[in-house]
């Protein structure tokens, strides 16, 4: 991308948000604290976009509705996993942690904003009864997707050839001590529509704050949360505090969809030790 071209998005971003976001890869403008440019590079590297396309029959006829989120790839002894919300992922529900794929899915693992969308489909055949799949026990929870699957290893390829970068284990925020009015970070892709009102996508990194810890598999977060925030990493200082479930005022995918480029000022997010446990249970079925 050309100096110009990049300095424009991050100015459009900028106009198009009520919070000041990140606008260069050190330094968090309106904040008396900073981030280091290998950090900055560990947490945007490690996220992806997806789009997930549903058929809505209508009263002529059909047509497509399409959720926009983020994700992000974890890497644990050379297995490479998908971590994102969910509603994302999941088409059909067929009972307790169990359901299939939606089979209309695009992903990208570049931040280039014009990077072309690596369509993947097949995924319908996949359920999370067998060893590639973990669902969250919550309906409204999360999905990890195991990349090893021959079946997916396209779509591995892809994300790595865009400069993914998988977060490692270690950087999991495992400990039962949450506190409030922790500052953290969250890595998006943030979905608004241009100064000609053409749709874009846009990654990003904000400030957030803990506000309310909950139970010990949920916190939430005060921040402005973008449209495509749902499936976000949420950093506390070097380690991967959870993710982004959605936003507060957007709660549901009849929301999301009716309401694409809605703001909310806090979100629900689930615990990364939660998000391990899934991964264990995965990797389990996947020994089988």
């Amino acid at each position: 991308m050309k100096i110009s071209e990049f300095l424009f998005n991050r100015l459009l971003f900028l106009l198009l948000t009520s919070t000041t976001l990140v606008v260069s890869s050190q330094r968090i403008y309106g904040q008396s604290w900073q981030i280091s440019s290998s950090l900055y590079q560990k947490f945007s590297k490690s996220t992806i976009y997806i789009e997930s396309a549903y058929n809505k029959t209508g009263f002529l006829k059909t047509s497509i509705d399409t959720l926009k989120g983020t994700g992000f790839l974890i890497s644990d002894k050379g297995k490479i996993y998908l971590v994102t919300a969910r509603q994302f992922l999941q088409s059909t529900v067929l009972g307790e942690n169990k359901g299939f794929l939606n089979d209309t899915l695009s992903f990208t693992g570049s931040l280039n904003p014009k990077a072309k969308l690596f369509r993947f489909g097949g995924m319908n055949s996949a359920s999370s009864n067998k060893g590639s799949i973990a669902f969250d026990q919550d309906l409204d929870g999360f999905i990890v997707l195991s990349l090893q699957d021959k079946r997916f290893r396209p779509l591995l390829k892809r994300l790595l050839a865009d400069g993914c970068v998988p977060l490692q284990l270690a950087i999991f925020d495992t400990t039962t001590a949450l506190q409030k009015s922790q500052q953290v970070m969250l890595s998006f892709f943030l979905n608004y529509k241009d100064s000609f009102g053409f749709k874009a996508r846009m990654h990003g990194i904000s400030p957030g704050t803990t506000t309310s810890i909950g139970h010990s598999s949920f916190f939430r977060i005060n921040s402005t949360i973008q449209p495509g925030s749902s499936g976000s990493p949420v950093f506390f200082k070097e380690k991967l505090l959870g993710m982004i479930l959605h936003g507060d005022e957007v709660t549901s995918n009849a929301e999301a969809l009716k309401y694409p480029y809605k703001q909310s000022k806090s979100a629900t997010c689930i615990r990364a030790k939660n998000i391990l446990t899934a991964l264990r249970m995965l990797q389990e079925k996947e020994r089988v």
